[in-house]
């Protein structure tokens, strides 16, 4: 399994988030604005953003996120960009506000046959504790559109910035694990948590 792997990863788009300026411009979100929300689906998933939110498809946005990327500190650069090459990212989205920037990202990776939800929420607290990321709590039986999923909730230092994290990780067909990543600063995390458990609460898989 490269957990180790899929989790430095990981880290990597919300640093990126924290540290965008909020003029990057994104494509045409592929999304359909329903009940004051952006529905985003595909075949693989489907979820639904508040507005605001802006939407970055990492097949077609690329270049976007690369910008981004090149406006990162030149020490960071290097990790963000083995990030975007070998993390298989789904989905990227960033709100916007004069306070801050909150960020959402999603990827999946193929863990191979006999991992289980219970071995990831025995293992995956020791992979972040290595990443330097403090897991502030764990939850192992969260539900999601009906699906069982892990939630942890982690912090790590991004820049000058500390940045909150909520982690949810789904396993599809048994060996495929999805992993949904909403964070923000953490001077407004107490603000921002219940949009990111409603967000979380429209996330399925196909």
């Amino acid at each position: 399994m490269h957990i180790h792997r899929v989790f430095v990863s990981l880290a990597i788009p919300l640093v990126l988030g924290a540290c965008a300026p909020s003029t990057t411009q994104s494509a045409t979100p592929a999304s359909t604005p329903t009940g004051g929300g952006q529905f985003y689906e595909t075949s693989d998933f489907a979820l639904t953003l508040p507005p605001g939110w802006r939407i970055f498809d990492p097949a077609k946005d690329r270049q976007a996120l690369q910008s981004a990327i090149n406006s990162l500190p030149p020490e960071q650069r290097p990790v963000a960009e083995r990030a975007l090459q070998q993390a298989d990212f789904r989905l990227f989205a960033l709100e916007s506000e004069s306070a801050g920037l909150s960020t959402l990202n999603l990827s999946a990776q193929r863990l191979g046959q006999g991992v289980s939800l219970n071995d990831l929420c025995r293992l995956l607290p020791q992979t972040y504790q290595q990443n330097r990321l403090e897991v502030l709590e764990t939850q192992c039986n969260v539900n999601l559109s009906g699906s069982r999923a892990l939630r942890f909730t982690v912090e790590t230092q991004a820049g000058a910035t500390r940045v909150r994290i909520y982690q949810y990780v789904l396993l599809r067909q048994g060996d495929e694990m999805w992993v949904l990543t909403l964070g923000t600063s953490s001077t407004l995390w107490e603000s921002r948590r219940a949009v990111f458990e409603a967000i979380a609460a429209t996330f399925r898989l196909r």
